[in-house]
């Protein structure tokens, strides 16, 4: 409460008893009127500010404020404005977003626009998920997809909406383990690797940041090749910039309230960085408490879907694969491996691993190799993954080059009896 009877009794110089429960019920009453003008809950914060003022031992370890150390809900919009060619800028759809999170697990919900009726990607410590429902015309309201991997870092493709949320409001448990490199969440390639980062960092028990630089190493790994980039770019340059243009204070910690974050690329006329992406958030709600239950995204009711689970995908495959099925829910890892077609899927994965290249993930299917991966292992790797495609996609492959044959020939015909 805002305060005790016994203060206001003290106040006012009260002596009379007869009143002290109505006179609790009001303060009551107005105290928990305040904590819902102000999405506060007074009380507890109040609590937790005197706690630790006095040194106690509540806040070691354990919060105030429940089982969980921190947890806030935030609502807002992200914009982005692509840099083309010749100055020329393109502004993307903005999305809506809410955020939930409660210590290292989150939850990320954003309405994109024209195709999708709405994504959520989330953690809940263990795995990283991705549902998308799709509101496409033609297709049967509240068709799905989703994804389950071990991934700590979001990946979203060409335009990473998810990933740049995360980056302001659920990063803090990745950066208090990624120690001066981190993987760049804006990266729209599937081939992701670290990058030299400087961080600055709130002090308060969510830590989120105030301030990350990413740094290119100098290295360029488009071809699939470790290899230096050509002067003045060999010595590195900045990535990206993320920054935050104010916080909210929510008692024990704070949220911001604009973040922007600019990523650069190498100029047409190599000389220096130029913009290529900008990022602008807006925070328009928080509350400092979470409703959630589960992190993990909830499927439509009676709505079968196509998981692809890359929990079991091998260390060492080169191939992105994870095991697609259809499901109605998210089995667990022992579920997943009764359902038919697994022992062929682990099969696959393992004669992969055995050729010993580093696997990188890809959510097109799109092959990709390690990043130092001499010639001779390149044929190698493409007779694998060619053995191991299906058949339909081999027939078409030998259909198409019979058609092209058959039209080369059809053609020198032609010019012979010309």
């Amino acid at each position: 409460m805002l305060t005790q009877p016994s203060t206001v009794k003290t106040r006012l110089a009260l002596t009379i008893t007869d009143y002290d429960g109505t006179l609790a019920n009001a303060i009551k009453a107005v105290s928990d009127r305040f904590d819902r003008e102000c999405s506060r809950t007074l009380a507890r914060i109040a609590f937790a500010l005197l706690m630790l003022a006095i040194g106690s031992p509540a806040l070691n370890g354990a919060s105030v404020l429940g089982p969980s150390t921190y947890e806030y809900e935030a609502e807002g919009t992200l914009d982005v404005v692509r840099y083309l060619a010749w100055g020329n800028t393109q502004r993307e759809d903005s999305v809506s977003f809410k955020v939930y999170v409660r210590d290292c697990q989150w939850l990320i919900h954003i309405v994109p626009g024209k195709f999708l009726k709405y994504r959520e990607t989330s953690s809940d410590s263990q795995y990283m998920y991705t549902l998308g429902v799709l509101a496409t015309p033609g297709v049967p309201q509240g068709a799905w997809g989703g994804l389950v991997c071990p991934d700590s870092v979001p990946f979203c493709g060409p335009i990473p909406h998810a990933p740049v949320i995360w980056l302001a409001l659920a990063d803090s448990c990745y950066l208090d383990k990624a120690g001066n490199t981190l993987e760049p969440p804006y990266a729209q390639r599937a081939t992701r690797v670290r990058l030299p980062v400087q961080v600055a960092r709130n002090s308060d028990v969510a830590r989120l940041p105030k301030e990350i630089v990413f740094f290119d190493d100098g290295f360029d790994r488009d071809s699939g090749l470790l290899k230096k980039r050509s002067p003045p770019y060999d010595k590195g340059f900045t990535n990206a910039v993320y920054s935050v243009g104010g916080f909210t204070n929510l008692g024990l910690f704070s949220l911001p309230i604009s973040f922007t974050l600019r990523v650069f690329r190498q100029a047409d006329d190599q000389r220096g960085a130029v913009p290529d992406f900008d990022y602008s958030g807006t925070v328009t709600n928080v509350r400092p408490t979470c409703s959630l239950q589960s992190f993990v995204p909830a499927i439509p009711e009676h709505r079968q879907g196509t998981i692809e689970d890359r929990r079991l995908a091998a260390g060492g495959a080169i191939i992105g694969q994870g095991f697609q099925y259809n499901a109605t829910n998210w089995p667990t890892i022992a579920e997943a491996e009764k359902l038919p077609g697994f022992a062929k899927y682990l099969a696959n994965q393992l004669r992969l691993s055995s050729i010993g290249i580093a696997r990188v993930t890809d959510p097109t299917g799109t092959i990709r190799t390690s990043l130092s991966i001499e010639p001779a292992k390149r044929v190698k790797i493409a007779a694998e993954a060619i053995r191991l495609a299906p058949r339909r996609s081999l027939f078409i492959w030998f259909f198409l080059a019979a058609l092209v044959s058959g039209l080369i020939l059809v053609a020198f015909l032609r010019l012979s009896k010309s």
